[in-house]
């Protein structure tokens, strides 16, 4: 962790035996919190007022914690999203157990979104299969799918023309625009 002001480190935050590939910042209760997945397959979540590592997180279906994470509020839960292979996890964060599973995939999982929508949280999941899913996490099913054409490499909620619209890329080097017609 560093100051940006003055570019010193803070803190150094030690906890995984392998390579961290992903960080989420998010927020319980005001406080600020930072979720992290490794190669050595475990999420661990870390308190930023004091620095203090609260959980150490791992799955019943080994080892799956290693690429994407979200994090989104929805029917009064807190809920960070993982993705491993071509599914994806809901921890509530609250008591940190697996809520639910979503398939749909059928390659990958390498990006993981959130977006809100129609007042309602929804998460965007894409994939090595080329597919972009837009979920709704009441029911637990795709919304719809949209055909990125290659395999996905990453997704970010932008704004275009007034708009929210999504970004995809891929590893063609090609970036697309979604926007709701």
């Amino acid at each position: 962790m560093y100051d940006l002001d003055s570019y010193t480190l803070i803190r150094e935050l030690i906890g995984h035996s392998q390579q961290i590939v992903s960080l989420k910042l998010f927020h319980l209760h005001n406080e600020p919190y930072l979720a992290s997945s490794s190669h050595d397959g475990i999420m661990k979540i870390w308190n930023l007022c004091d620095y203090s590592l609260i959980s150490t997180l791992s799955s019943a279906k080994n080892a799956i914690l290693k690429y994407p994470l979200a994090f989104l509020e929805s029917q009064g839960m807190s809920i960070l999203a993982t993705a491993r292979w071509a599914y994806i996890q809901l921890w509530n964060m609250e008591d940190n157990c697996i809520i639910d599973f979503l398939y749909g995939h059928t390659s990958f999982i390498t990006a993981l979104e959130t977006i809100q929508y129609n007042q309602r949280a929804h998460l965007i999941s894409g994939s090595q299969d080329g597919e972009i899913n837009i979920w709704n996490l009441e029911d637990k099913r795709i919304i719809t799918t949209l055909n990125h054409g290659s395999a996905m490499m990453s997704l970010k909620v932008v704004e275009c023309e007034n708009k929210s619209c999504l970004a995809s890329t891929d590893k063609t080097g090609n970036i697309k625009l979604w926007m709701e017609s």
